[in-house]
C-alpha cells in the first residue's frame, strides 16, 4: 500500500432494453484503456469471488461502499457469487503476470437497492437503478485506491462527460470472448434527442458519441464530469438504447438521488477505528467533503487523482 506522511498529504489539495447483469455486462467500445491509478475509484464486479469475469462495474464513495446499479444486484442469491475488486484495470490478468501491490478485494455484506428500482413486474425502472454496496472490510485508500464525490448540481444537455467500465470492448456475436475485459473509458455527450421519449430528463441522462458505445459490462458504472480541477460523479449506467442508425445509454442521475445515497451509506466505521493515522484523517475528511458538496478534495498524491482521465 502507497502511504504518505499526514503533512505532505495535508498540503496536497486538488482544487480540483436495461442491461441485466445475469446476462454479459455492457465495456466502452472504441474506448481507451485506463492505467492503474487513472480511475482510482473505478471498481469491478466480479463473479466467483475474484475467478470470474466482471459482470457489473461501480464507483467507490467511502472506503465501506460501492455505488453501482440496482439491476447488478437484483435476487439477494448472487450476493455470495461476487465480489469487489479495486486498485486494479485488468480483473482477468494472467496468473504469470505479477497483479499491482493496490490489488485489494472484497466480500459484500450487504446490498441496499433504491425501494422503486424495479416495477410489480420485476422490471428495472431507469429512474431508480441505484445500489449502494458494503464491504465487510474497508478499502485501504492510496493513489490507485480512492472515493469520488457525488455532484450536487446535474449535467446540462450537450455537456461532455467520461463513461467508463469494465465491460466488453469489442461489439458483435465474437465480442465475449474476445473482450479483454480491462478498464476502458471514453468520451460521451449528454444528448437528451437521442432518447427521445425512452428517458427522464430530470432523473436520467441519455449520452452518446458517434464513435463508441457502452457495452455488456459496464453496469453500474458511473459517469464522470469535471468541475474546477475535480471529478465527480454524476451518473449509473443503467441501460442501452439500440435504434437501427445509433446507440445510446441511459445513465440513473445521480445527482438526484444524492441524499437517498447519502442516508445508506456507512458513516459511523471511522468513529470506531482506534490510532488514526493520516490516511485515516484523509477518508475521513474525504467523507466529509463528499456529504457537504466539495469545493476542494484533498489528494494523496498531488494532481494524479483529479487528472484521471482528462
Amino acid at each position: 500500500m502507497e502511504s504518505l506522511p499526514l503533512l505532505s498529504t495535508l498540503i496536497t489539495f486538488s482544487i480540483l432494453s436495461p442491461v441485466y447483469a445475469d446476462s454479459p455486462s455492457i465495456r466502452v467500445v472504441n474506448g481507451t484503456e485506463a492505467k492503474l491509478g487513472q480511475f482510482p475509484f473505478a471498481v469491478a464486479i466480479v463473479q466467483n469471488y475474484g475467478t470470474g469475469r466482471p459482470i457489473c462495474t461501480g464507483s467507490l464513495i467511502t472506503p465501506k461502499n460501492v455505488l453501482t446499479a440496482a439491476h447488478c444486484f437484483r435476487t439477494s442469491d448472487v450476493v455470495k457469487r461476487r465480489a469487489l475488486l479495486a486498485g486494479e484495470t485488468s480483473p482477468y490478468r494472467p496468473s504469470s503476470e505479477k497483479p499491482p501491490p493496490s490489488k485489494q478485494l472484497r466480500k459484500i455484506a450487504s446490498v441496499t437497492n433504491h425501494p422503486q428500482a424495479f416495477d410489480k413486474g420485476g422490471n428495472t425502472d431507469a429512474e431508480f437503478d441505484v445500489g449502494v454496496l458494503g464491504v465487510e472490510e474497508p478499502f485501504i485508500l492510496s493513489s490507485n485506491v480512492a472515493t469520488i464525490s457525488i455532484a450536487k448540481r446535474a449535467l446540462d444537455n450537450l455537456s461532455l462527460c467520461i463513461a467508463l467500465g469494465f465491460g466488453r470492448n469489442v461489439d458483435g456475436p465474437d465480442g465475449v470472448e474476445e473482450s479483454n475485459r480491462k478498464l476502458y473509458y471514453g468520451e460521451f455527450t449528454v444528448n437528451s434527442r437521442k432518447c427521445d421519449s425512452e428517458f427522464w430528463k430530470k432523473t436520467t441522462y441519455c449520452i452518446y458519441s458517434s464513435q463508441r458505445i457502452t457495452h455488456h459490462g459496464d453496469s453500474g458504472g458511473p459517469l464522470i464530469g469535471r468541475y474546477g480541477w475535480q471529478n465527480y460523479q454524476y451518473g449509473i449506467n443503467s441501460a442501452a438504447i439500440r435504434k437501427p442508425d445509433y446507440k445510446a445509454t441511459i445513465y440513473t442521475n445521480a445527482v438526484f438521488h444524492r441524499e437517498w445515497i447519502m442516508n445508506n451509506i456507512d458513516l459511523g466505521y471511522r468513529l470506531r477505528e482506534s490510532g488514526e493515522s493520516g490516511s485515516s484523517v484523509i477518508t475521513f475528511l474525504n467523507l466529509l467533503l463528499f456529504l457537504t458538496g466539495p469545493s476542494t478534495y484533498i489528494s494523496f498524491n498531488s494532481l494524479k487523482l483529479a487528472s484521471s482521465g482528462f
